[in-house]
């Protein structure tokens, strides 16, 4: 489930980014690609739920394995 649950999470940067003027343009990104998982009561990541703590704590266990991977960064 990890597998997926990190598939998804990648597929949502890369889709934001795919969006952004950068990739439409065809210019080196100046500004880094961020995936709000939750802020003010918006989410960009659909799978991430704060009411539901096992899901909520599966992703943020997530993250950081990405990270060492070195897929992402994050904060």
């Amino acid at each position: 489930m990890n597998d997926e649950m990190q598939r998804k999470l990648i597929m949502a940067l890369l889709d934001k980014y795919e969006r952004s003027s950068f990739f439409c343009t065809g210019t080196a990104p100046t500004k880094r690609i961020l995936l709000k998982l939750y802020e003010n009561g918006k989410c960009e990541f659909s799978d991430y739920d704060i009411e539901n703590s096992e899901r909520r704590i599966h992703i943020n266990e997530c993250v950081p394995m990405l990270a060492q991977k070195g897929f992402i960064y994050f904060e």
